[in-house]
């Protein structure tokens, strides 16, 4: 990830913030439809190969097959729509390689069966050679002074790579062969309705910002922007980790009882928000300096826009673990309504504020929408969302930060879940 994330600088001052610009609007469209086409399937494979509810070659064959065939179907309309509305000729080239590479990624729903069985080391080993495969490409591309189709280009390969791995990660995993079985397919589809709607209002309210400003402003404000979302996303790594790495002993603690449910997700939760509000406060002190020295002085608007956009890490973090358990709750409904109405906010917002303040106001929108749709909506819903709503109040307000230290015991009075 390290090695990914000093190509991606460097990809960033070769490019400037024009083109740069450009690839991170191709990158955004991309990125829309590869998420939507997932189906929201990462969170249902989690609890599924954790309660062994069904067999596990046939579950993965199913998700793979509706993965390929939700991102085909979504990638295609992608294009049609962008050349219906757009048709810039560079971006139509970028968008050749990088849908395909959204459809051949399928086979990464593999890793979720490595995550419930504890195989870090298969996953590692998976994502690393494709990475770096991808990360030496683009840096021999730069050093030939390429121009951007290329880059797109090696996007595919290391798609095809990944998914190359994943499918030998399979080995001795005690997943059985790859089957498919239509009634597990289509109770899967169903189980996976509600959630894909949510991924799809996820990366509507997550990339749009992105989209529209590209549709609405000048290619390098885009350039900008990406370049301040690029730093503000690498702080979600950790914690995203660690809620799916997490989520498989918070299945298994509902069974113990629901004191010990409570008191481990007030833990996660309490633990995410420590985490964002330290890597905050340390990015809002250093953004300015620190753009301008990865980056170079071309990026330099970039630092105002990065000070702000790293309290996203917040919002997101406490969402993922919502979701999370939400999913667990058995409570999927809640996540398409939620992230729909922020996606809403995005949309609305992006509307008044990218023609006033261009980056920033892309910035002020995504906060705000994530904000509402990852805490302050759950107060809507039903005593479920609203006891989760109240725990992350309390993670917010740093009141739990004892529950996660060595030796706490448990709180005596827990609020009652559901």
């Amino acid at each position: 990830m390290a090695v990914g994330f000093v190509v991606g600088i460097w990809l960033a001052r070769y490019l400037g913030p024009d083109q740069f610009g450009l690839w991170s609007y191709a990158l955004a469209i991309a990125a829309i439809a590869g998420t939507m086409g997932r189906f929201g399937l990462d969170g249902l494979l989690t609890r599924t190969f954790s309660l062994g509810a069904a067999p596990r070659g046939a579950t993965l064959g199913a998700a793979v097959l509706l993965r390929v065939f939700g991102t085909f179907g979504l990638c295609l309309m992608a294009a049609a729509l962008f050349g219906y509305l757009d048709g810039d000729r560079t971006i139509l080239i970028l968008l050749v390689f990088l849908l395909p590479a959204a459809v051949v990624r399928a086979p990464e729903s593999i890793e979720f069966l490595h995550i419930v069985d504890g195989r870090g080391r298969r996953i590692l080993l998976a994502r690393s050679g494709p990475l770096l495969l991808g990360a030496a490409i683009k840096i021999a591309l730069i050093l030939a002074e390429a121009p951007l189709a290329y880059f797109a280009a090696a996007s595919l390969v290391e798609a095809a790579a990944l998914a190359a791995c994943f499918a030998v990660s399979l080995r001795g995993a005690g997943a059985g062969p790859l089957t498919l079985d239509w009634s597990v397919v289509r109770r899967l589809l169903v189980d996976a309705l509600p959630l894909a709607l949510s991924a799809a209002a996820v990366m509507i309210y997550m990339r749009i910002d992105t989209v529209m400003l590209g549709a609405m402003a000048p290619a390098d404000e885009v350039g900008i922007y990406a370049v301040a979302v690029r730093l503000a996303e690498a702080s979600y790594f950790v914690p995203l980790a660690i809620v799916q790495a997490t989520t498989p002993s918070l299945v298994r603690a509902k069974q113990q009882g629901p004191d010990h449910y409570h008191l481990r997700l007030r833990q996660l939760l309490q633990a995410l928000v420590l985490y964002s509000y330290a890597v905050g406060a340390v990015v809002f002190v250093i953004a300015d300096p620190l753009v301008t020295l990865l980056f170079g002085e071309a990026y330099a608007e970039a630092g105002f826009v990065l000070a702000l956009y790293i309290w996203s890490t917040v919002f997101v973090v406490l969402g993922s673990a919502s979701s999370a358990y939400l999913i667990n709750e058995g409570q999927t409904w809640v996540l398409p309504t939620r992230t729909a109405v922020g996606a809403l906010i995005n949309v609305a917002l992006n509307l008044v504020l990218i023609p006033r303040y261009g980056a920033v106001g892309a910035t002020i929108a995504t906060l705000a929408a994530y904000a509402f749709a990852a805490v302050l909506l759950h107060a809507v819903f039903n005593a479920t969302t609203r006891g989760l709503l109240a725990d992350q109040g309390r993670a917010l307000l740093l009141l739990d930060v004892r529950q996660i230290l060595p030796g706490r015991p448990a709180p005596t009075n827990p609020p009652v879940v559901g």
